[in-house]
């Protein structure tokens, strides 16, 4: 067996062949770009066309490993025992205690309007006015085991001392259904998870805190499916957030190119990536959480930034050629290994996640990986993206003139000096300036 190494001038010639195939491929996109426009297009209406089916929602089974063997188990006996998904609402009093014919009312009427809520199990509502929760008495004619208001909702202080007496004299209702001080009760109640409505859930907790609450009693709220319906409730104020930072995004790459180019090119490619992606979910159904949104975002920006930097490298050979067609050439072949390299590592990287067992995490592995491969176009022509759209739209663009060229080239070696020595120290914007 020849175990000897290859000669120096057959390893040279390696990068050579790359730098030909590299070549080639830029030369055949640069001649056909109208083609590969088009094919983008169709591509993008097809995911437009799937992204009608989108539904951002929490689907509570996702945040669970469905192969774990207590979550199998929990599957087959939910049904038996109960929903793991319990909302707990506290009745607290400012003054006195809650053993008195107003404060009992109120918990009662929760009670009440929390078995009437739908995704509900009636079964597992329970509370200290409820008849599920019991008085058990040892007496010489054998055990008694009775609602805990009974015989009736009390109507007088002796009533009530009976109450508060029964829960003294049970274990396991003070502490739990009742606070040890006395000043507050609480009230669980457990929903289905394929059959809650957040927003109803949401609506319905607003008013019986609105309606309940007053100078003594406060009304308080909290458990799962509470924190996820607090969640759908500020999901308008998430997309809002989403808007100004794309808004803000828009602004920087204005003040950084000053061309239109320089804006338009960047925001279409994390825009196109972003509707590749979100169609790419809806096609194979893959759940998009609330919660999850702001990765998306994080892989947007990622995105915006390679275009980024192939537009500040075209703007470069630019300058330094003068042609729009050759810059072009010059940068995506100065940019196609590390693109190539950095792009399908992120990917990769970011596809490992895919092992775990949850589903959420999973379907984020698989939309994102497919939304880091798609920034940059492959040797298999997958996508048209920041690196291969950039120039195609550049070459149908007016031409750029040489001196604004020339500050976009120089803007980040000087501007990157300041940074460094002025750190942590005054900002630097003030000699962003001196380049225009």
């Amino acid at each position: 067996m020849d175990t000897s190494r290859p000669d120096a001038p057959e390893l040279a010639g390696r990068p050579r062949e790359r730098r030909k195939l590299t070549e080639w491929y830029v030369d055949f996109l640069l001649a056909h770009r109208t083609g590969v426009i088009v094919f983008v297009a169709i591509a993008t209406v097809f995911f437009l066309y799937h992204l009608r089916s989108l539904v951002i929602y929490t689907n509570f089974f996702d945040l669970y490993p469905p192969n774990h063997a207590y979550i199998k188990l929990y599957q087959e006996y939910r049904k038996m025992f109960g929903s793991a998904n319990v909302l707990v609402v506290a009745v607290a009093v400012k003054e006195g205690e809650v053993y008195t014919i107003e404060a009992l009312s109120k918990i009662d009427r929760i009670t009440r309007a929390l078995m009437d809520t739908p995704g509900v199990d009636p079964f597992q509502v329970i509370s200290l006015t409820h008849p599920k929760l019991k008085n058990i008495e040892v007496t010489s004619w054998g055990i008694g085991i009775r609602p805990l208001i009974f015989p009736s909702f009390p109507r007088n202080q002796e009533d009530l001392d009976r109450i508060k007496a029964n829960v003294y004299r049970n274990q396991g209702i003070r502490g739990f259904y009742v606070s040890p001080d006395d000043k507050a009760a609480t009230i669980f109640a457990g929903f289905w998870e394929e059959g809650t409505d957040l927003n109803l859930l949401f609506k319905r907790m607003q008013e019986i805190q609105a309606k309940e609450t007053d100078a003594n009693t406060t009304i308080y709220v909290t458990g799962y499916p509470m924190l996820y319906a607090w969640i759908l409730h500020y999901y308008p104020l998430i997309l809002t957030v989403i808007g100004i930072t794309a808004a803000s995004i828009i602004l920087l790459l204005w003040f950084y190119f000053r061309t239109i180019q320089g804006v338009v090119i960047p925001v279409f490619s994390g825009v196109l990536s972003t509707v590749w992606a979100l169609g790419f979910a809806a096609l194979f159904k893959l759940n998009i959480d609330p919660l999850v949104l702001v990765v998306l975002v994080l892989i947007t920006a990622r995105a915006l930034s390679h275009s980024v930097q192939s537009m500040e490298r075209y703007h470069e050979e630019f300058y330094k050629i003068g042609e729009k067609h050759a810059a072009i050439r010059a940068s995506y072949l100065g940019l196609f290994a590390p693109a190539f390299v950095s792009i399908w590592a992120d990917g990769f990287a970011i596809l490992t996640l895919a092992v775990a067992s949850i589903p959420i995490i999973r379907n984020l592995a698989f939309v994102c990986a497919f939304f880091r491969l798609r920034a940059r176009e492959s040797m298999s022509a997958k996508a048209c993206s920041a690196t291969v759209f950039s120039p195609y739209v550049g070459t149908f663009d007016t031409t750029i003139p040489l001196e604004r060229a020339y500050s976009i080239s120089m803007w980040s070696k000087p501007v990157d000096l300041v940074a460094i020595s002025l750190r942590p120290g005054m900002p630097s914007i003030t000699f962003l300036f001196t380049f225009d």
